[in-house]
């Protein structure tokens, strides 16, 4: 079994209504490889007074990190620059040495790529069975998909040539890291 594991938390209501009241009933589902176990507790603040359908489930699933050294690389640096682009756009936009000064819709831009990247690194992450396949194959896609675009607009003259080579070797690095992930990665049980 793999040491290094992480929660994710599912919440599951029966209503569309949620609001800050106390849980009437709390039930806590821990699943991992092998072991199941429950928790039940009734809180004594709360009484009956809650109807049945206002009863929350939270679950705590068990989701282990990537099995590759590589995956996991490729899953902390896509993590790693989808929260700096979605949080300080501006700056991460400097780090590829682009001007944001000179384009103001690039931290528009650049949020929007932290925001792809933090889905990317979600559905590796959380993804199991054909899904986890599939969410490895697609993000080497993704990778290759941005060298193409890098290379064009830089060809045509609208990336400066050292952002051009950053941004290009980030889409390569992140490509070789995804092909050489996928074997070990697409067939890790979640």
């Amino acid at each position: 079994m793999q040491k290094e594991q992480r929660c994710a938390f599912e919440y599951a209501t029966d209503t569309a209504c949620v609001g800050t009241e106390l849980l009437d009933d709390l039930r806590v589902e821990v699943r991992g490889r092998g072991r199941h176990s429950s928790i039940n507790s009734r809180s004594s603040r709360i009484g009956s007074s809650l109807s049945p359908a206002l009863r929350k489930s939270v679950r705590l699933f068990l989701m282990a990190l990537p099995a590759t050294p590589t995956g996991r690389a490729l899953l902390g640096a896509r993590t790693a620059l989808g929260i700096s682009s979605l949080l300080a756009p501006r700056l991460a936009g400097k780090a590829f040495l682009l001007e944001p000064e000179d384009n103001p819709q690039l931290p528009v831009i650049g949020r929007m790529w932290g925001i792809r990247n933090l889905s990317l690194a979600a559905g590796m992450y959380g993804s199991t069975g054909a899904n986890r396949a599939q969410w490895w194959r697609l993000q080497v896609a993704v990778d290759v998909l941005d060298f193409l675009v890098i290379a064009t607009e830089w060809r045509r003259g609208a990336v400066p040539p050292p952002a051009a080579a950053l941004m290009g070797a980030t889409a390569l690095g992140a490509t070789a890291l995804g092909a050489m992930s996928v074997p070990g990665e697409s067939t890790q049980q979640g």
